[in-house]
């Protein structure tokens, strides 16, 4: 019996193949050692001891050869694919250079693969703990984006603790409905000298319902929970990646106000151990 068709994997399957028609086509001015420096892949490139040999003299395994490395180096990290291709754009000579189809296909799969790093999620670089969820929603955007959902919750919820300056050491205080009402609190409390900046604190009003957002996705479409066998995911790519946008932009919102202190450091702003309507283990009523 045929196996059916992934989609996604197709269509990453034929962005590959452009870029490696792209590769080809720069011929000699492809230099495989950058290539490797680039990628963090220098050992995959130098496993390939035909690579350079079938590139000088234009032999015809070389488009093998070729797809066969980007494939792997794709694999070990999926943001290679986007420092691919620029970099096969940067290489492409005439005739593919201006108005071609090669070309024109290249800066589709670029601006495709380039929207999540738009947000500036370079701001949470010095926060492992923070990066390291925004480098899994980034590996996970195009090839699993059930995954990615996940994460954004996950990154969510990492920088409410860390605004708030929670510990996980007490776990009941720090479900996700707790931990978004004590951030709005704190926020609201003191806005950063915005007390008369009315279409500021109209966009700071929706702060909680973005998050409980995030949450929803997370919980209807996301990893959070066991799925039956007839579970098909159905969000469209760029509701995917309106909630990775949405979730790193909180994120780097809520360490930026972290760090401006614009709160009073005591315990006022803490997420309590208030009464809840969720019960440990539940799903949020979102």
């Amino acid at each position: 019996m045929l196996q059916e068709q992934d989609p996604r994997k197709y269509e990453r399957d034929m962005r590959l193949i452009a870029i490696k028609d792209a590769f080809v086509n720069a011929g000699q001015y492809i230099s495989w050692t950058e290539v490797g420096m680039r990628t963090l892949s220098e050992d995959i490139v130098w496993s390939y001891s035909r690579l350079e040999q079938s590139q000088q003299w234009g032999n015809e395994d070389y488009e093998d050869i070729v797809l066969n490395v980007l494939k792997r180096i794709v694999a070990r990290d999926s943001r290679n694919e986007f420092k691919l291709v620029e970099y096969a754009l940067s290489k492409l000579p005439r005739p593919y250079m201006e108005d071609s189809p090669n070309h024109d296909r290249l800066e589709k799969i670029a601006g495709y693969l380039k929207v999540i790093r738009a947000i500036g999620a370079d701001d949470l670089a010095d926060d492992p703990h923070l990066a390291d969820h925004v480098n899994r929603i980034e590996q996970t955007l195009f090839d699993d984006p059930e995954a990615a959902i996940g994460f954004c919750k996950d990154l969510v919820e990492s920088a409410l603790k860390t605004f708030l300056e929670t510990s996980d050491d007490e776990p009941r205080r720090n479900n996700m409905s707790q931990l978004i009402k004590a951030a709005r609190d704190k926020i609201s409390q003191d806005p950063g000298n915005l007390e008369h900046d009315n279409d500021m604190l109209k966009t700071l009003s929706n702060f909680g319902q973005i998050l409980i957002s995030i949450a929803t996705l997370r919980n209807k479409y996301g990893t959070g929970h066991g799925r039956g066998p007839s579970h098909e995911f159905e969000l469209p790519q760029p509701y995917v990646v309106l909630a990775a946008n949405s979730a790193i932009s909180m994120a780097v919102f809520l360490r930026q106000m972290h760090d401006l202190k614009t709160a009073e450091p005591d315990g006022s702003f803490k997420a309590v151990d208030t009464p809840s309507e969720i019960d440990e283990g539940e799903d949020l009523p979102w």
